[in-house]
């Protein structure tokens, strides 16, 4: 298990209406992003070409910022285990989760702090093919629609009761869309290029993509867990960093560096 830990020794008050609640011995908070990556929000730096075992990305910035004087680590998981651990309470909180009625039943949800666009890819070869479309169930009564294992496309409008089918990676994923097993992946439209910069042994055909206009822009957000100790706080305080730091321009500028960071762009 990969970790990148931030840690203070001395707690300090973040502001007059935040108080310092962690002492020196107590463990630091710990958040859990997914282990293989969700660039630009969550992703290894790479040196040479080669993954080290340092987390960047805008999560990370967000939670650096959020958290100044607050001690806390940032482990990576697999994510069904990370959602595990916030059902067990082994880590408090998990960023960049997307939402469905189960996650709405188990964690406590901040408030969103950004919103990607749902559509859908295709090889730009393919003929006849929609740029956009009403929904994800329109999608599959067109042909064969993938994703990514471990992705949620609850926000997608898939027919009811069904699925996607779902790839390990995306090098995968551009096999089965060059073999004709998919004619379509489903995807968050922002994600692509973060994905191709980072992802150097990903060789996707060219692509074409569409946007899924029943489907508004889906909200991610910090998921709590339940049985964290700091529960409230954790909820409090970072819904009102995040409020700050919106109305100053900050969340904005922030994710624009780290696209920039990844794709020079």
């Amino acid at each position: 298990m990969f970790k990148s830990l931030y840690m203070l020794i001395i707690c300090s008050c973040v502001t007059l209406f935040s108080p310092c609640i962690y002492a020196a011995t107590e463990r630091p908070l710990t958040f859990c992003v997914e282990v293989t990556e969700f660039p630009p929000f969550n992703y290894f730096v790479r040196e040479n070409n080669v993954k080290t075992d340092t987390l960047a990305g805008y999560d990370i910035d967000i939670l650096k910022r959020v958290f100044e004087g607050v001690p806390y680590e940032v482990v990576s998981l697999p994510w069904r285990r990370c959602l595990m651990s916030l059902t067990t309470g082994a880590v408090d909180a998990a960023m960049s989760a997307s939402m469905n009625e189960q996650r709405q039943r188990d964690y406590i949800s901040s408030e969103p702090y950004y919103y990607l666009t749902p559509g859908y890819f295709y090889l730009a070869r393919a003929a006849d093919t929609p740029n956009e479309i009403a929904s994800g169930a329109a999608l599959q009564a067109l042909g064969p629609v993938c994703g990514l294992g471990g992705h949620n496309y609850a926000q997608f409008g898939l027919m009811q009761g069904s699925d996607v089918t779902r790839m390990v990676n995306y090098q995968q994923l551009a096999e089965m869309l060059e073999v004709g097993r998919c004619r379509f992946y489903l995807d968050r439209l922002e994600l692509l290029p973060a994905v191709t910069a980072l992802f150097d042994n990903v060789h996707l055909p060219p692509l074409d993509k569409g946007r899924i206009t029943g489907a508004p822009s889906e909200p991610f957000y910090m998921l709590i867990s339940p049985k964290s100790p700091q529960k409230n706080w954790l909820l409090s305080h970072f819904n009102r960093r995040i409020t700050e730091l919106r109305q100053q321009g900050e969340l904005a500028k922030i994710l624009e560096q780290s696209e920039r960071t990844l794709t020079g762009k």
